[in-house]
Order: C-alpha cells, then structure tokens, then sequence
C-alpha cells in the first residue's frame, strides 16, 4: 500500500512573486529602515519564540563581534507570542554586551529591509519550507540556516540540475551557535563569496520557486 502511495504523491514546492516585495517610489515609507554605514547586515526573521531558538542566534552574534565589530543584527518578527522568552533574549543580550549590535524590530513590513540585508539567518529547531528563504533569494541574499525541514534543498540544491548551481548558503546542525557564529563570519568577511552566493541564490528562485510555477504545477495535477 505504501508503494501505490508513493506512486500517487507529488511534492509541488511554495512559490514567490517578489513584486509584491518591491518597493514604489512613491511609497512614504520608503526609508523606513537605514542600515548603518559601514556594516554588514545580518538578518532572522521568526517569531521570538524557543522553535526559532534566538537565543542560539544571539550567542552567534557574541562570537562574530568578539572577531568582527563590524556587523548589526536585526531580529525581524513579532516579540508578544512568548513574553518570557522575549525577556530572556533581552537579559541574555545584556549579559552578552551585544546592544549595540543586536536590534529587535517586532513584527515589520520586510519589504523595506530585504533590499538593505546581506545575509540571512535561521537558527530554527524546526521548519518545513521557510519562505523567508526564498524571499531573501530573490534579493540575492546568502543564507545561513539550520538544517532543517527543506532548508538544505534550498540551499545547496534539490537534485542533479539545481545542485549544478552550487550552493547559496551554508547548512549546519541547530543549537550549535559557535558554528553558527563561525558560518556567519565567513560571510561577513567575505564580499565576494556573499556576492557570489547571492547571485545562485536569485538564480534559484528564479528557476525553482517562483509563485507562477506553483500554480501552474497544481493547475497540472488537478487537471490529470
């Protein structure tokens, strides 16, 4: 029974349309977040909550400053779904020296930091198939992430022809936040490589993930 199961599932990956990401010049907003000059961008967006496990990204920001002060950490999510565990990030921020370098926005219209970022980070216990992922991909952002859920497929490639693009990222095992920390700051101090994994990123999304092909896809199935 298994095998007919098999036989009978498609896996149809989620989709994008960056458009809805772009920002109009008209928009008053347009400013809303300036990213500090002279410093590399690192972004998490996730709830404030222990599955997004922040407090192992915010010991990674302690290793990278302690090596490279020339970053700033922004935590982009809503901070009210587990108030105690909002606090011991807070506290733990404190302890660790980082408020100058570690900043949570709260709930945020991303579209007006995504264009600002340079790396993007998820430090997840668990995921499925992170959209932020994606998101970021069609900003040209390397990724940092966990390897969880789908995040290795989309960062290093689902099969022989997405693979050949090379990796846009780095995957690690979650809760390890020196690794993490050291991940993080070999793109930090890297230009190129950011650059470079930027461009496979946006190269991805653009073949794989783009909101059309999902519907087209689903539009294929039901009519088989």
């Amino acid at each position: 029974n298994l095998y007919k199961l098999k036989d009978k599932i498609k896996i149809i990956p989620n989709g994008i349309n960056p458009e809805k990401l772009l920002i109009d010049e008209n928009d008053k907003n347009k400013d809303l977040y300036k990213k500090p000059e002279g410093k590399v961008l690192i972004g998490l967006v996730g709830r404030v909550v222990p599955i997004k496990d922040i407090k192992t990204f915010i010991k990674s920001i302690s290793y990278i400053v302690q090596n490279n002060e020339n970053i700033q950490a922004l935590i982009m999510g809503p901070i009210d779904e587990d108030e105690d565990y909002y606090e011991e990030c807070l506290t733990l921020v404190k302890l660790l020296n980082l408020e100058n370098y570690v900043v949570f926005t709260g709930k945020v219209n991303l579209k007006y930091y995504y264009n600002q970022l340079d790396i993007i980070v998820l430090s997840s216990i668990s995921e499925g198939q992170p959209l932020v992922l994606l998101e970021a991909f069609a900003f040209k952002i390397p990724a940092v992430a966990t390897d969880v859920g789908s995040c290795t497929e989309l960062i290093h490639g689902s099969n022989t022809e997405d693979k050949a693009f090379g990796s846009c990222g780095i995957t690690l095992p979650f809760g390890m936040s020196d690794k993490l920390g050291i991940a993080i700051l070999s793109l930090v101090n890297d230009d190129n490589l950011r650059a470079k994994m930027g461009e496979i990123a946006y190269l991805r999304f653009m073949k794989y993930y783009q909101e059309k092909f999902t519907i087209n896809n689903y539009l294929k199935l039901y009519n088989s």
